[in-house]
């Protein structure tokens, strides 16, 4: 896989291509690419839930991408236009391209051919692809936050309840984001708001994590409010309290989180601290990592699941913080790649977390032209030349794929890309062949698996592993354990690990059930292979264990263990082949 950023030209090879092999069957030889067009970005928010009994944070996140994405229909009246041509759904994520050829084992044989339709509701969803839905919806959500703020100026977490520091500020949080989009808020309830904040958040001066980041994101939050509003008494005061509360929080800095000193660097740019801005942004970018393909990342933090630990939306902060205070940073492209891998390798569910990605991602896109220029593609294959021209504002319903198949194979040689224009994509090169010969471990990628065979036997009250080499004997009813080590450069979902038996071999279990150690997943022996069915596959390395015992002597060929994401089968790879012999 290659990523095309800008004007580039990528020449797309595999090993295998160029191996001589008389046993091989070629099936099929495709070019896919995905450009990451405007549409096909706001398409991955997921669409928003009428739930009957909604608290204030699910009423916020209700009409802040509604707000916004009906001020971008505003401000882009082509795109307003151009989202009819999004095929309409019902349910709350898209479905899955079902009809993918590349996807070696079918939908049907998973898990998940119910969640490749696409995730449904129980309760309404609210079509973000409608601009007059979008536009009604945003009225109706408004005016339940209205209702809900109490006398003292703050919000609850449910209607009736009693006033909450961190979803206040989570209030003025989504109110400031959709002003920066020129949707105003009123200053009566702003102003309320920052009143109510300022007596509550000095009660959190405590050196805990979780308060530093509530303190911190407290200090972006008051900060973070368009000139019109700042000049109102409350935010005015407010400012004084968040550089007293940034003072407090730098003195524990060992407790912050990326986001936090995230947060602290813009806080500290809008308070007009130039050097403490800078390098709290520096202290943020340290540990930042770079992969050709999935882009600059963070590895994940400790207690993930945490609100002030969100990946998807730390990125899209960091993308938005380096856009404000150094426009020109080499790390902005590699921040904007990993999003979009991201969107490519999983399914994007929190709308607010995904919300807060494309809207990062199309101000990007704004900045570098991408909304108003668009790409063309030439893809010179062989002795044929295509090209493709793309608007801004075009929807594809399906990647842009150039397929060989069975005899053309072996003539069409390695395909070249050249892109012109300010977008992005990615290009990929899969390889679908029958061979009789033990195949080597496919090249390094994005995902990787590895198999090796032990001879298990017990030694004292202990049992001992001795590793198998190619070619070796091994005696009818001897325990065989096979170790698959599966490595990832990206987190990925849905993802199918099918690994052969040997002919002569029965699996030691032989009932289908879920297993955590290391890697959730579920786990399937059939007569002829073990699938392994993993619906969260983060970034980092796995190793997955089973037995099988030799049965019936002979010698046998095992084919090699494939790995590939059903979600997007582009991404896949497959360990070396092996042969065994079983002798009585």
């Amino acid at each position: 896989m290659a990523a095309l950023n800008g004007d580039v030209v990528k020449k797309l090879t595999l090993k295998a291509l160029g191996q001589k092999d008389e046993s091989r069957v070629d099936e099929l030889l495709q070019l896919q690419v995905d450009p990451q067009l405007a549409l096909t970005v706001l398409n991955a928010i997921p669409f928003l839930v009428h739930y009957p009994y909604e608290c204030v944070e699910q009423t916020l996140n209700r009409y802040v991408p509604l707000a916004i994405v009906n001020a971008l229909y505003k401000k882009y009246p082509n795109m307003a236009k151009a989202v009819a041509k999004v095929p309409r759904r019902k349910t709350l994520t898209p479905a899955w391209d079902k009809d993918d050829p590349k996807r070696l084992t079918a939908l049907v044989e998973t898990p998940w051919l119910v969640r490749s339709k696409g995730i449904e509701s129980h309760w309404p969803v609210v079509d973000l692809l409608d601009p007059v839905i979008v536009d009604r919806e945003k009225a109706d959500a408004f005016a339940k936050l209205q209702q809900v703020q109490l006398g003292d100026g703050g919000f609850p977490w449910f209607p009736g309840g009693r006033s909450d520091p961190y979803i206040t500020l989570l209030v003025l949080a989504g109110l400031a984001e959709a002003q920066r989009y020129g949707v105003e808020a009123p200053p009566e309830l702003v102003e309320n708001a920052l009143r109510y904040v300022m007596s509550e958040i000095p009660r959190h001066l405590k050196p805990e994590e979780g308060e530093v980041s509530l303190l911190l994101y407290a200090s972006y939050v008051v900060t973070s409010f368009p000139a019109k509003l700042k000049a109102l008494p409350s935010a005015m005061r407010a400012v004084k309290f968040a550089k007293a509360w940034l003072d407090f929080a730098g003195k524990h800095s060992d407790a912050m989180t990326q986001l936090g000193k995230a947060y602290a660097a813009q806080a500290y740019f809008r308070l007009g601290d130039k050097k403490k801005a800078e390098d709290y942004l520096d202290r943020a970018m340290d540990g930042l990592r770079v992969d050709p393909i999935a882009g600059a990342y963070w590895q994940p933090e400790k207690y993930s699941w945490l609100w002030y630990h969100d990946t998807l939306e730390t990125h899209a902060f960091m993308l938005r913080t380096l856009q404000l205070m150094r426009p020109k940073d080499e790390n902005l492209p590699g921040l904007v790649q990993w999003i979009l891998f991201s969107r490519k390798g999983t399914e994007w569910k929190s709308t607010k977390a995904s919300a807060a990605a494309v809207f990062a991602l199309l101000e990007f896109m704004k900045a570098k032209g991408a909304l108003d220029k668009g790409d063309s593609y030439e893809v010179r294959w062989g002795p044929s030349v295509e090209k493709v021209e793309l608007a801004p504002d075009d929807w594809l319903e399906k990647p842009l794929r150039w397929t060989r198949l069975g005899g053309d194979i072996a003539k069409a040689g390695a395909p070249e890309v050249r892109k012109s224009g300010p977008g992005f994509a990615f290009a990929s090169l899969t390889y679908v062949y029958t061979t009789e010969k033990p195949v080597e471990e496919s090249e390094p990628g994005m995902l990787n698996v590895s198999r090796k065979f032990y001879r298990r036997y017990k030694e004292g009250d202990k049992y001992r592993l001795t590793p198998l080499a190619l070619g070796d004997a091994v005696k009818v009813g001897e325990d065989i354990e096979v170790q698959l080590k599966v490595n990832t450069r990206s987190q990925f979902e849905y993802v199918q690990l099918k690994d052969p038996r040997g002919a002569g071999f029965e699996a030691e279990t032989l009932t289908s059930g879920w297993k955590w150690d290391q890697l959730s997943r579920y786990e399937e022996p059939r007569d002829s292979l073990t699938n392994f069915f993993v619906s969260w596959l983060p970034h980092g390395e796995y190793v997955l264990k089973y037995r099988i015992k030799p049965t019936t002597p002979g010698k046998y060929k095992i084919g090699a263990a494939v790995l590939q994401s059903m979600y997007a089968p582009e991404f896949a790879a497959h360990s070396s082949g092996f042969e065994l012999k079983v002798e009585e």
